[in-house]
Order: structure tokens, then sequence, then C-alpha cells
């Protein structure tokens, strides 16, 4: 079975699709507990703490929740230009973006590429950004 230290390894910026699978985000959180991880505000992670669709694991070494709307905004130059990726980081890096389900499966494709979360037009949160959905 793979594990997180793995991928963590190997890569310095990874954003994990995890979804809403409560089983899959335990698991997802004990994994991280078992390996010392931080959260961004340098609190150790517990298998307890709340886990998003969207977590992500960047530079610092550190844990994080990504939002909707920041992984929507990540695919943009994408949906016009699939080899046009979005650096949403100052030295560059381009965030992997990983399957966790797939990934803890064992499965050769765990690399998300399509991007699910959409723009529901018309409906707006207060501080401006639009409503989104998953498909």
């Amino acid at each position: 079975m793979r594990t997180l230290q793995e991928l963590i390894d190997r890569h310095s910026i990874i954003w994990f699709s995890i979804g809403s699978d409560k089983d899959l985000c335990t698991q997802f959180m004990s994994e991280l507990a078992e390996l010392g991880m931080l959260w961004v505000n340098g609190r150790p992670v517990t298998p307890e703490d709340n886990c998003s669709y969207f977590m992500g694991f960047g530079p610092s070494r550190t844990i994080g929740h990504i939002s909707w709307q920041i992984w929507r905004v990540s695919w943009l130059n994408e949906e016009s230009d699939p080899d046009h990726r979005e650096r949403f980081y100052s030295n560059g890096q381009i965030p992997l973006r990983v399957d966790y389900g797939k990934y803890r499966r064992g499965e050769e494709d765990y690399l998300v590429r399509e991007n699910v979360v959409k723009i529901v037009g018309g409906f707006t949160y207060p501080v401006g950004g639009r409503i989104l959905f998953v498909d």
C-alpha cells in the first residue's frame, strides 16, 4: 500500500483531492498525524482534525485547507490551454494534484486530470466570489 511519505519525499507541493468520504478523510488525517505533520499555523495534525475536500502540502512542509475557489482558479488557464498550468508559488512551482483515494488504492493513474469544481452563475458569496459545486 502506498503511503503519503513516499509522495512527500518526491514532491514539495502536493494538492490532494480527498472528497467527502468520511473514512478516507479519517485515513488521510491519521496518516498525516503518524508522520508528525504540522498545520500551517505550527500545530500538530491529529486524526480528529477537520479534513477538507481539498488539502494542500506546501514547500514549508506543512498541511493546510485548499478552498474550492482556489482549486477552481488553479485550473482556469488549463481549461483553454491544457499545457498552461497556473503557478501558485513565488518560485514558479506548480502543485501536483493527487486523488488521494486512487493513490491509497494503488491505482497507477492517481493524478487529478480534470477539474470537478464548476461555477454556478448568478449567486455570490458576500465576499464577491461565485458559489461553487462539485459534480
